[in-house]
This record gives C-alpha cells, sequence and structure tokens, in this order.
C-alpha cells in the first residue's frame, strides 16, 4: 500500500508539473498571438507609411517639372530680351548716326 501511495504521489507530483508547463507553454503562445498581432499592425502602418511617401515623391516629381518648365520659359524670356537690347542698341547707334548726320546738314546751311 504504502508502494501505491508513493506511486500514486510521484504521478500526482508528474501531473502538476506537466500541467505548469502546459501553463506556460499556453502563455508563451498568448505572447506570441501578442507578438503576431503587433507585427501585424505595424506591417499595415509600414504599408500607409510607404503610400505617403510615394504620394509625396510624385508631388515632388511634378513640382520639379513645372519648376523646369518655369525655367525654361524664363530662359526662353531673357533670349528674347537679349535680342530686343541689342535690336534697340542698334537702333539707338543708327539714330546717333542719323543725328550726326543731320547736325552736318544743318551746319552746311549755316552762314
Amino acid at each position: 500500500m504504502a508502494k501505491v501511495k508513493e506511486i500514486f504521489d510521484e504521478q500526482k507530483k508528474s501531473v502538476e508539473s506537466n500541467r505548469l508547463k502546459y501553463n506556460s507553454i499556453a502563455e508563451e503562445m498568448e505572447q506570441s498571438k501578442t507578438a503576431v498581432k503587433y507585427l501585424k499592425t505595424s506591417e499595415a502602418d509600414m504599408d500607409m507609411a510607404t503610400k505617403d511617401i510615394e504620394v509625396v515623391i510624385h508631388q515632388l516629381e511634378s513640382i520639379a517639372q513645372e519648376n523646369k518648365a518655369a525655367c525654361e520659359q524664363a530662359a526662353v524670356a531673357m533670349e528674347e530680351q537679349s535680342a530686343s537690347v541689342e535690336e534697340i542698341a542698334g537702333a539707338g547707334s543708327s539714330l546717333s548716326d542719323l543725328a550726326q548726320k543731320l547736325n552736318e546738314l544743318v551746319n552746311q546751311f549755316k552762314v
């Protein structure tokens, strides 16, 4: 009978030990589930952030293209202004020549 009680006590200890181990495993599994949920949430957040970054990059690209077009227009306008300045300088020189010739003609009639 003592032997049976000893076996019973050992079995009881073994069952208790196994119960504690299973409880520990269950707790670890719950922690793993929580970690997986956190990872899924983080992944979703990262996906949203990636999409936001893509939108910003496209906006920056659009702004850069608009700036490029504006710079090209400014360059064309500067070339046109330069050509106009050259024309004005040429006309000014011609006017100066005409004024000198007119003075010479006027001086011929002076006595």
